[in-house]
């Protein structure tokens, strides 16, 4: 249910299918399978220019993307295949790394990119109750909508499609998730990863 939350919240927030667009400023990078040619990935300045970067996978794409190469994203179910998380603490720790990174360390982004979640994902389900007449008519189709969007998003990456009745609730997961990052790597002054810890003023030193 989180996975196919996520993936519509990813989409709606880099909009990947623009990359392939060379007059859009949209990129791609997704960290499990990245293809790439050398010369692009020279030209791009290698991982020396994403260094200190958790989300290096995105930056990477948009760095390629900067200097005027082509991107592309597929779909290739049949062809590889990767396991995200095995459980629910596996997920925290992984995106504690990288979700403050994803929103630049912007505080206000944070706060103004998870109220346009509420907003979205979590209040025309609890609306369809709270209110009446036209709004009600207006949060019940607002649901209908996002329902079939995960149904239709559910069917390309080989999603349970009645997940989608569970969204306001993946919404306020996620929610807890992306918080309890920011939390506690302002906290932490910094992220530990793998044994190792990067403080803040470093990571956010390399700007892409």
């Amino acid at each position: 249910m989180f996975a196919g939350a996520f993936i519509m919240f990813f989409g709606f927030f880099a909009r990947p299918w623009k990359a392939r667009d060379p007059r859009s400023k949209r990129y791609i990078g997704i960290g499990a399978f990245n293809m790439v040619r050398a010369g692009a990935y020279w030209k791009a300045g290698t991982h020396r220019a994403i260094a200190m970067r958790p989300d290096d996978d995105l930056m990477l794409g948009k760095l390629i993307k900067k200097h005027g190469c082509r991107q592309e994203i597929l779909l290739a179910n049949d062809f590889v295949s990767v396991e995200w998380y095995s459980s629910f603490k596996e997920l925290c720790g992984g995106l504690l790394k990288n979700s403050y990174a994803g929103l630049n360390y912007n505080l206000a982004l944070a706060i103004g990119a998870t109220l346009a979640q509420w907003l979205v994902f979590v209040w025309p389900f609890i609306g369809i109750f709270v209110t009446s007449g036209a709004g009600q008519a207006l949060n019940a189709a607002a649901c209908l909508i996002l329902v079939f969007a995960y149904w239709d998003n559910a069917r390309f990456h080989g999603l349970r499609r009645w997940h989608g009745i569970a969204l306001p609730f993946t919404t306020l997961l996620f929610w807890f998730v992306i918080w309890r990052a920011i939390v506690l790597t302002i906290k932490h002054d910094g992220i530990e990863w793998r044994g190792t810890h990067y403080s803040l003023s470093d990571l956010k030193a390399n700007k892409v």
